[in-house]
């Protein structure tokens, strides 16, 4: 589904549509895996961290009305700039991805009562976000925003580099952490692949790490 051209890719944009269709990515991705089930009574609680695009703060929405607020804030909390479109408005604020302020969301955690976590990042441990010729571009984007976020979204290689170190020693914000992170050698998509096969080895490469990870902590 996330390689299909109909939610992802430039061809949408020749079309007048965004890259990255967020709200049908979320539409299908909530029909695939019954998303439903996280508002029963009982359920574990969820959180979609989200930049609020005003304050330039991560804000971790939880305590859903309905199936259509959860979906809304799933899309809020992952709606990139630029190639997603402009900022969502829901519970009447504007959002972006939550990953441009709190890649890696153990302080909103922390912040909902969590004491321990169990971390899963994107990248090798030691590597960062790269930041490159389209990074300047979205950043030039966010300063007319909010120059507050176009700082934080330049910083935001460095302060992910010092958040993963914490989290890695196994304590960060005052949550307890076990942290999973692909091996050197893995495959690492980008956010806007398509390839399938990549896709499909990123995904076996990344349930064999966390498999042998729990293992040696003692927790399968």
């Amino acid at each position: 589904m996330f390689a299909s051209p109909e939610y992802i890719g430039a061809g949408r944009m020749l079309r007048r549509k965004s890259m990255v269709d967020t709200r049908g990515i979320t539409t299908r991705s909530s029909d695939l895996f019954e998303w439903s089930l996280a508002l029963r009574d009982g359920a574990p609680r969820l959180a979609a961290v989200a930049t609020d695009v005003v304050t330039a703060k991560a804000v971790p929405l939880t305590d859903f009305a309905d199936a259509t607020d959860l979906a809304d804030s799933v899309i809020a909390s992952s709606q990139l700039p630029l190639a997603g479109g402009l900022p969502v408005t829901v519970r009447g604020r504007r959002w972006l991805d939550g990953g441009l302020i709190e890649a890696v969301p153990v302080a909103s955690a922390a912040a909902l009562g969590a004491t321990h976590a169990i971390v899963l990042v994107t990248r090798p441990f030691g590597t960062a976000p790269s930041y490159g010729p389209a990074d300047r571009v979205i950043e030039r984007y966010l300063r007319r925003v909010n120059p507050e976020l176009g700082d934080l979204y330049r910083s935001r290689p460095d302060r992910y580099r010092s958040t993963v170190a914490e989290m890695r020693a196994g304590s960060y914000a005052g949550v307890q952490t076990l942290t999973f992170a692909p091996g050197a050698d893995d495959p690492i998509p980008g956010r806007t692949e398509t390839h399938v096969d990549l896709l499909r080895a990123a995904r076996d490469a990344a349930v064999a790490t966390a498999t042998r990870r729990l293992a040696e902590a003692g927790l399968v």
